[in-house]
């Protein structure tokens, strides 16, 4: 826990400072707060709304890309740009994406796996529902017959 407390303490100021430089993959330094960054992202995620998870999937799909990159796959109707700029940030804020500034112009690509959050879901589902039973939750699809 003493690393985690040292982070929230320091380095998340450094990081701050270097995504107000749009440098951010410029040092070892930096690569160590990303990877420490990374690690308490799984340590206190928290379920994504239904218009993050959407905007979510498209930047895993697509790896990286501005918002109008995100709004392309989008289905009808289609939310506007401002609202999908205003939820990246959110999800930017949240620890789950991050960007690469050009000018004025964002880039953003996920800094938390499909994978990842897929795990956490399920694990918080399993908690959730399922009193941490695998076995219950096998029961459930078993038993049901609408699935």
């Amino acid at each position: 826990m003493k690393v985690i407390k040292e982070y929230t303490n320091v380095t998340s100021l450094k990081i701050k400072n270097i995504k107000s430089k749009g440098d951010f993959f410029c040092n070892c330094e930096t690569k160590r707060i990303i990877f420490l960054q990374l690690k308490l992202n799984t340590l206190f995620m928290k379920p994504l709304t239904r218009a993050e998870e959407e905007i979510m999937q498209i930047l895993w799909d697509i790896e990286r890309g501005f918002v109008k990159d995100i709004l392309t796959p989008m289905t009808e109707p289609k939310p506007a740009y401002n609202t999908v700029s205003t939820i990246v940030r959110i999800l930017e804020r949240k620890g789950f994406v991050s960007h690469k500034s050009y000018g004025k112009s964002h880039e953003y690509f996920p800094i938390v796996s499909k994978d990842e959050y897929r795990s956490f879901i399920i694990k918080k589902m399993l908690d959730g529902y399922f009193e941490k039973s695998f076995g219950k939750l096998s029961d459930f699809f078993k038993n049901d017959e609408t699935l």
